[in-house]
């Protein structure tokens, strides 16, 4: 869900808690963020949940500590973790390894132990000699089809 539209759903409904729950089909939900708090997080996705093990790592899947600029790839281990795809032990492979399911998912941990999202590796377009990430398209296709809704109900 986007930034604007969290903001969106805030201000319509201020009194309701509002929860962001990330998760894979690999995984289940995984962390959970109340975003409708004051000084809310931006691309937050909160805590790990009840009995999850969660650890950033570098490409060789090797864990990592983590800031702002230097993001790791989000790996999960629980009880929720899938215990491999049916009858396909290589792809199973390339996202498992002892419980522990590896994401393309960047992120790093700030101080208050929260997951913060910086984008996902290897979801890259190349677009005219310029990598555009799947998020920016989206962004754009999002605040166009506002405008061109607003247009048709404009007259």
């Amino acid at each position: 869900m986007s930034e604007d539209d969290k903001d969106t759903i805030c201000t319509l409904l201020p009194y309701t808690r509002m929860y962001n729950f990330y998760g894979s089909t690999e995984s289940g939900c995984t962390f959970i963020y109340d975003f409708n708090v004051p000084n809310r997080k931006k691309n937050c996705i909160g805590k790990p949940t009840y009995n999850v093990k969660a650890i950033l790592t570098d490409d060789n899947r090797a864990k990592i500590e983590s800031n702002d600029e230097t993001g790791g790839l989000l790996a999960t281990r629980g009880g929720m973790n899938m215990l491999g795809y049916w009858a396909d032990p290589a792809e199973t492979e390339k996202v498992l390894k002892e419980g522990t399911v590896y994401s393309n998912d960047m992120a790093y941990f700030d101080a208050d132990g929260d997951a913060i999202l910086l984008g996902r590796k290897g979801d890259v377009i190349n677009v005219g000699g310029n990598k555009v990430s799947p998020d920016e398209i989206e962004t754009v296709a999002k605040k166009n089809g506002h405008n061109r809704r607003l247009r048709m109900y404009s007259g």
